[in-house]
C-alpha cells in the first residue's frame, strides 16, 4: 500500500496549512487522492453575544475563502477535493481519515515542541 494514495490535508488558512497542501499535491502518486479539509468551528461564536450571528457569517467567510484558495493550488488535478466542514478541527479531521480510509493525515508544522503543542491543544500534536 502507498503512504500517499489517500491524503486528507487540513488546511487552516495559514502559510503552514497551505505549504502541507502543497507537499502532499507533490508525494500523492498518479490516481492517489488529496482531500483537503477547512474545519470552522462556528461554536466559538457564542462567545460574541448579540454579535454571534455576524461573527458566524465572518468565520464562514474567511472558511469559503480559505477553500477558494486550496482549489486555486489545487487546480484541476483528478481525484482532489476540497470542502468546509462544520466542527472543531480536531474532530473534524478524525471523522473525515476515518471516512476517506486516509493513509496519511498532512498538517502544517508550528514551531513549537510536541509536549507545548500538546499542553496547548494544538491539532497536529493531539491527533497524533
Amino acid at each position: 500500500m502507498d503512504l500517499f494514495a489517500r491524503v486528507v490535508v487540513g488546511v487552516d488558512g495559514t502559510a503552514f496549512g497551505f505549504e502541507a497542501l502543497r507537499q502532499a499535491l507533490t508525494l500523492s502518486p498518479s490516481g492517489g487522492a488529496v482531500r483537503a479539509v477547512t474545519a470552522v468551528d462556528t461554536g466559538i461564536a457564542v462567545h460574541a453575544g448579540f454579535d454571534m450571528s455576524h461573527v458566524v457569517g465572518q468565520l464562514e467567510e474567511e472558511a469559503d475563502r480559505v477553500r477558494a484558495m486550496t482549489a486555486e493550488i489545487m487546480g484541476s488535478r483528478p481525484n482532489r477535493t476540497t470542502e468546509v466542514v462544520r466542527g472543531d478541527a480536531k474532530s473534524v479531521l478524525r471523522h473525515v481519515c476515518v471516512e476517506h480510509d486516509a493513509t496519511l493525515l498532512a498538517l502544517g508544522g508550528r514551531s513549537s515542541s510536541r509536549f507545548l503543542g500538546m499542553l496547548a491543544g494544538e491539532t497536529a500534536s493531539t491527533l497524533l
